[in-house]
């Protein structure tokens, strides 16, 4: 069904004839280097997610049949006093900026908002803090986002800051500092316990990641083999490893889910996506270990996590705050009020909740060798 407005404006959900308008309208809002004018990448991130496709959630703004607007949407299902509830992540908010007077976006979102008991935001810059305000939306933050710098200047670089003077500074410190991070997440307390590769449709993976999700007292996604998979098997372009952590001849004590990332020209990076330990830090100390040792033993900048039960001053290296307001935080609304104040008190077991959600695929493309 679509819903007309003023302007020849109207609001309906994607179908297969709108692609070709809609590929031209993602190129021309976020860029040819972006994957998502990709089909594939379109497909794997809002179709054929493990919660089922979000289609009916993707909505458009059209003008004369023509894509001007839209709201992405992914399906997702979070553990919230040990209920699977199931959620719609806003992702992609977008409006061609002539038509942005029509109030495109306060369409979209209350188009989606008479149809999705509970949606979640995330990656929304401040611009946007009033629109979600004045649809009740409530802000929360979840996480932090942590950098361990392996070489400064593409920090530096990223953030637009690698002058003449911070560049002569920066050259020492990207020399030294991938060896100081590697001798400071080694730790006693974690030397008893191997890192490896593993897959998560093995038994003892998927059985984990199951009593992981069902023991749950803080708010967490609901994981599992098939999210794993997902994460893993099918994703375009990528270069996506599963971690398991055990001490010698002993059970499986927790799993890691690793990305790499490459912006050309930019960083080389590697994200700890998901960290599920139990809450034992001298696991998070052993993947941490892990993650510094390949990064620095490669051409990697940094590592990066963003954790909400991660304390960086209990597990070594050096880390960074990059938090940025708004941006990392997650905006909520819902049907019933009684769950957003739910959702405002936590406490938060999101490791990584941004990803797969606002990275939008600047930085999944991947040559390198490891």
């Amino acid at each position: 069904m679509s819903e007309a407005g003023a302007g020849g404006i109207e609001v309906v959900p994607f179908a297969d004839a709108h692609w070709p308008s809609l590929q031209g309208f993602l190129r021309r809002a976020f860029g040819e280097d972006d994957l998502r004018h990709s089909r594939d990448y379109f497909d794997w991130r809002h179709q054929n997610g493990p919660w089922g496709s979000a289609l009916d959630a993707y909505l458009l703004l059209l003008h004369r049949n023509e894509v001007v607007g839209q709201l992405g949407a992914m399906r997702d299902r979070l553990v919230v006093d040990g209920v699977s509830t199931p959620v719609v992540w806003v992702v992609d908010l977008h409006v061609d900026e002539e038509w942005r007077n029509q109030m495109g976006s306060l369409r979209l979102l209350r188009k989606l908002m008479a149809t999705e008991p509970v949606l979640l935001v995330s990656g929304a810059g401040p611009q946007v803090e009033k629109l979600y305000s004045s649809l009740r939306f409530k802000k929360v933050r979840c996480h932090q986002t942590l950098f361990a710098p392996l070489r400064p200047s593409a920090l530096l670089r990223a953030a637009n800051r690698l002058d003449g003077v911070a560049a002569l500074a920066a050259r020492p410190a990207d020399l030294l500092l991938p060896t100081v991070q590697r001798l400071a997440a080694r730790s006693r307390d974690d030397a008893g316990l191997s890192v490896f590769r593993v897959w998560p449709n093995e038994p003892e993976v998927a059985a984990f990641l199951e009593r992981a999700s069902s023991s749950h007292r803080a708010i967490a996604p609901q994981r599992s083999a098939s999210v794993y998979s997902w994460k893993l098997g099918v994703r375009p372009e990528a270069q996506v490893e599963v971690w398991g952590a055990r001490a010698t001849g002993g059970p499986l004590l927790g799993v890691a889910l690793v990305k790499w990332l490459r912006r050309p020209g930019a960083f080389e990076a590697l994200e700890l996506v998901d960290l599920v330990t139990n809450g034992d830090s001298r696991v998070e100390r052993a993947f941490v270990r892990r993650a510094i040792a390949d990064a620095s033993a490669s051409t990697v900048d940094f590592v990066r996590v963003r954790s909400a039960t991660m304390q960086p001053t209990r597990v070594p290296p050096v880390w960074l705050d990059g938090t940025r307001n708004s941006v990392d935080d997650i905006y909520v609304w819902s049907k019933d009020p009684a769950f957003s104040e739910r959702f405002v008190r936590g406490p938060f077991d999101l490791t990584s909740l941004v990803a797969d959600r606002v990275d939008y695929g600047k930085d999944e493309r991947l040559t390198m060798e490891r």
